[in-house]
C-alpha cells in the first residue's frame, strides 16, 4: 500500500501557499497550528501552509482564533 503512494511522495513541492480557516460568530478567524495534522497535510500535497503563528509548539489546540487584521496582513 505504501508503494502506491511514492509516486506522490517524491514530487517536488508546488510553491503555492494554503490557509485552512473558517470564520467564527464573533468575526474572528479560527486557522490550523503548524503542528496540526491538516497543515501536515497540506504539506504532503506539496504546498505550503500559511503559518499565524510565531509559536511552533504544542499547546494541545490544534486551531487557533485569529483577528481579521492579522489574517489580512
Amino acid at each position: 500500500m505504501l508503494a502506491s503512494l511514492e509516486p506522490v511522495m517524491n514530487q517536488e513541492p508546488t510553491g503555492k501557499t494554503v490557509s485552512f480557516f473558517y470564520i467564527t460568530t464573533s468575526g474572528g478567524i479560527n486557522v490550523r497550528r503548524p503542528s496540526d495534522y491538516v497543515s501536515c497535510a497540506i504539506g504532503l500535497a506539496g504546498c505550503e501552509n500559511v503559518s499565524f503563528s510565531e509559536d511552533q509548539a504544542d499547546v494541545g489546540n490544534s486551531t487557533m482564533t485569529i483577528q481579521m487584521e492579522a489574517f489580512y496582513q
